[in-house]
């Protein structure tokens, strides 16, 4: 055993010198610095050592010189020229679709010249990058475009997360013939692709909804009214409709009995999304935020199927109160359009008017984070419960413990059961519906 436990040291010491002899990099910070990293510098190096070996050693060496003067030219002057006779429009087959679904792309490129262009690139606008959410990067290669002609290009793209597509203004590049310098030209685009955020079922809708301030509508509820369905019977009141007589149950106990109805009610949800980017963990579409997101669209879609009053608030934009397929659009359409940046803080929005006293469910969809701060403005409502994402677990980071002391407002809130925790970044979904499945039985 110390044998093998010496000759793993001793590995592991020859490891770290041929590494550090080998393969570090010292000059990590200075290397885009170094012209021999690049095809243009390693010309101008050649350039330059042909011009010294001209008038060194021999007059032959200029033409070497001469040679690489003129790839150098025609490198860095032919993409800037064919560039400039293009033109490019770019639309989409639809103008709305979900997350993940195919959409088609299609690139029109008008060439002024009578020669042919190669190596274009479609840069920027669709890809997103891992470590900083969204880049640059080049999104489509594409052939050739003839010259004097309009070429058509068409391909199908998922778009990866919500949002409006082309995330910024894309460019046509090209670094043809030798690759020394790219030269671009902005694209126009038509028409802007919004794409929806994924929804998953949540089914039925918590009574907390419908309470005792909500107008009539078309759902019924489990409360005594004039409509729906029989809920009970009970002895006639001077005034009760004659229609609504049990004759039966009249005939049995020698006295009159009316049936009590289900009352119709017109459920009222409002969901508040907290976006705060301090308060939410993770990167790119599997973070805190885009499910956070994705929660909110789910709620507003189950609340609308049941014919419900629906208000959306957000840091940036508020969709007041309104049921039916055009306040789904509306709802969809500004959860794809909420854009990262400085956005108002959840103890901000709590502070509106309309947020304070809610009528029906509200629903405060935010992150413990953010919970800690604003919990002061979270005083236990009737109808109030939030929905909190545990913003350390999608950063990749263990579940933090509930601190001792912790905040009044929060404890009491959590105490009354009306803190709901998603702590799981891979089950998401199924921690909501389980979620979702108590809120039907709160009040």
């Amino acid at each position: 055993m110390m044998r093998s436990a010496v000759g793993k040291e001793s590995a592991s010491f020859w490891d770290r010198i041929y590494y550090y002899v080998f393969e570090a990099d010292y000059l990590a910070d200075f290397n885009r610095y170094l012209p021999w990293r690049y095809a243009l510098g390693c010309l101008v190096m050649a350039a330059a050592a042909a011009g010294i070996c001209g008038w060194l050693i021999h007059e032959q060496a200029y033409v070497l010189l001469a040679c690489i003067g003129l790839a150098i030219i025609l490198g860095l002057l032919w993409p800037g020229v064919s560039i400039l006779g293009i033109r490019a429009e770019l639309d989409f087959d639809r103008q709305r679709v979900r997350e993940g679904e195919p959409v088609q792309v299609r690139l029109r490129i008008q060439n002024s010249w009578p020669l042919g262009i190669w190596g274009l690139r479609l840069r920027g606008g669709f890809a997103l990058d891992s470590s900083s959410g969204r880049t640059d990067d080049c999104s489509a290669s594409l052939a050739v475009a003839p010259g004097w002609r309009i070429t058509e290009f068409a391909w199908k793209w998922r778009p990866p997360c919500r949002g409006q597509y082309p995330l910024t203004i894309p460019r046509l590049a090209t670094g043809f013939p030798f690759g020394l310098w790219e030269a671009s030209r902005s694209i126009e685009v038509k028409q802007r692709l919004i794409v929806w955020p994924t929804t998953f079922p949540l089914h039925l809708l918590p009574e907390a909804a419908a309470n005792d301030r909500t107008t009539e509508g078309l759902t019924p509820v489990n409360r005594v009214g004039t409509s729906g369905d029989v809920l009970g019977v009970r002895p006639y009141r001077r005034g009760d409709p004659l229609r609504r007589i049990h004759w039966g149950q009249s005939a049995r106990h020698e006295r009159l009995i009316i049936c009590e109805q289900q009352a119709t009610a017109c459920p009222r949800v409002q969901i508040v999304v907290d976006l705060q980017p301090e308060h939410h963990g993770g990167i790119g579409p599997y973070s805190s935020r885009e499910w956070a997101i994705r929660v909110a669209a789910s709620i507003a879609e189950a609340a609308l199927r049941h014919a419900s009053l629906v208000e959306l608030v957000l840091p940036d934009a508020i969709v007041p109160y309104d049921l039916g397929p055009m306040q789904r659009g509306r709802i969809l359409d500004a959860l794809a359009r909420a854009a990262p940046g400085n956005v108002q803080s959840l103890e901000h929005m709590l502070g509106q008017r309309g947020c304070q006293h809610p009528s029906g469910l509200q629903l405060v969809i935010t992150t413990f984070a953010s919970l800690k701060k604003s919990s002061e403005k979270l005083a236990p409502q009737r109808g109030r419960f939030v929905v909190a994402f545990a913003e350390q677990c999608f950063a990749g980071k263990p579940s933090p413990e509930p601190e001792n002391g912790a905040d009044h407002h929060f404890s009491r809130l959590d105490a009354l059961r009306r803190v709901f925790r998603i702590d799981c970044p891979h089950h998401v979904v199924e921690e909501m519906q389980a979620i979702w499945k108590e809120l039907l039985c709160a009040d």
